[in-house]
C-alpha cells in the first residue's frame, strides 16, 4: 500500500466514525421500498446540506424518463426525488460522481429476520438491516467522505457529485434521471458492496411483464377452457433455455456459472380456484451482457418469446 500524503492522512483523521454509524441506522430505519423513496430522499437532501453542499433536489418526469431507450422499471410509481450534492470547483465533466441509491428490496417474511429489518442494529462490528449493505451504508459513507474533507479544510480542484438516486433495483430510473438533469463527469464509483474490490465491469439488466391469455370456463367443464396457467409453463421453460443459451458464452470480467441470469420473481394469475384461468402475469429481471446494446437485447427476448409462442 502506498503512503499516505499529508493531505490525505488530514482528511482521514477528519472522518467522523461515529456520526456515520449513527447516519447508517438512521436511513436504514426509513422504509424506503420501491416506489416509497421519497422520505428516504428528503433524509438524505437534510443530511447533504448540513455537511455543506450544494444539493440540488426535483421531482423525477416518469413520463419524459419512458420516452429514453435505457428506461426500465418493475414499479409504477407517481413520484420521485431527485437528489444531487456537489463541492469542489471547475466544470462538472471534469469531476468524479459517487452514486448510490435509498430504495430497497421488500425485506419478505418478517418473521424470519433475526431483528425486524427496519429498526437496525449494530451487532459485532456489523449493522444488521434491510438495505444496510445494499446500499445505504456506501451511500452515507460517500456523504461523510465529502464531510471529512471538508471538516480538513482542503478545496477540491474539480467537482465531487454526490448522487442519491431511487429505482435502482428496478430498472435504474433515478440515475438515469441524473444523467438526464445533466449530471455527468470523467468518472463515477457506484458504491455497491463488492467487499472492497474494484469492479469495473458489472452486467446490465431490464425489467420485464409476460401477459399470458387464456380462455375462462368453469372447472367443471375445463376441457372448454384454455389455461394461461398451464401456457405459461411453456413461457418458462423457453425463458429457462433462452437463459442457457446466454450463459454459454463466460465474460472474463464477470464471475459465476450464470453471470446473466433471467429471473422470475413474481407470477400472479387466475382470480378463482374452481375456473380456468384466462390471464396470467410474469414478471422478472433480464441479465444484459457489457456491450450489448439494449435494443438489440430486448429484440432476443422478445423473438425468444415469439418462437415459444408460435411452437
Amino acid at each position: 500500500m502506498m503512503a499516505l500524503t499529508s493531505v490525505e492522512k488530514r482528511v482521514l483523521d477528519s472522518m467522523d466514525r461515529k456520526g456515520l454509524v449513527d447516519a447508517i441506522l438512521d436511513l436504514v430505519s426509513i422504509e424506503s421500498v420501491g416506489g416509497a423513496e421519497t422520505p428516504a430522499q428528503r433524509w438524505v437532501m437534510t443530511l447533504m446540506e448540513e455537511v455543506g453542499l450544494e444539493v440540488d433536489s426535483w421531482q423525477l418526469d416518469f413520463k419524459e424518463l419512458a420516452k429514453h431507450p435505457g428506461h426500465s422499471t418493475e414499479v409504477d410509481r407517481s413520484s420521485g426525488l431527485g437528489v444531487v450534492g456537489r463541492m469542489g470547483t471547475g466544470l462538472a465533466e471534469d469531476g468524479l460522481i459517487y452514486n448510490g441509491h435509498v430504495d430497497v428490496v421488500p425485506p419478505g417474511i418478517r418473521e424470519r429476520w433475526s431483528s425486524p429489518p427496519f429498526e437496525p442494529q449494530v451487532r459485532e462490528g456489523k449493522v444488521f438491516g434491510r438495505g444496510a449493505v445494499d446500499m445505504k451504508a456506501g451511500l452515507c459513507s460517500a456523504i461523510f467522505a465529502a464531510k471529512a474533507i471538508k471538516n480538513a479544510g482542503v478545496t477540491l480542484k474539480t467537482p465531487l457529485m454526490i448522487q442519491s438516486v431511487i429505482g435502482e433495483e428496478d430498472g435504474g430510473v433515478g440515475t438515469l434521471a441524473a444523467i438526464m438533469r445533466g449530471y455527468k463527469a470523467r468518472g463515477a464509483v457506484v458504491m455497491e458492496p463488492t467487499s472492497l474490490q474494484v469492479v469495473t465491469t458489472g452486467a446490465g439488466c431490464q425489467n420485464f411483464r409476460i401477459r399470458v391469455a387464456g380462455k375462462a370456463a368453469h372447472g367443471a367443464l375445463r376441457g372448454e377452457g384454455v389455461s394461461a396457467i398451464e401456457k405459461s409453463i411453456v413461457i418458462l421453460s423457453a425463458l429457462d433455455s433462452f437463459e442457457g443459451k446466454r450463459n454459454r458464452k463466460k465474460h472474463p470480467l464477470i464471475p459465476g456459472e450464470l453471470p446473466f441470469p433471467i429471473c422470475v420473481g413474481k407470477i400472479s394469475g387466475g382470480e378463482w380456484a374452481s375456473s380456468v384461468s384466462e390471464g396470467v402475469l410474469i414478471e422478472g429481471r433480464y441479465g444484459i451482457l457489457p456491450g450489448e446494446g439494449l435494443l438489440a437485447a430486448r429484440e432476443a427476448f422478445e423473438d425468444a418469446l415469439e418462437k415459444a409462442s408460435l411452437g
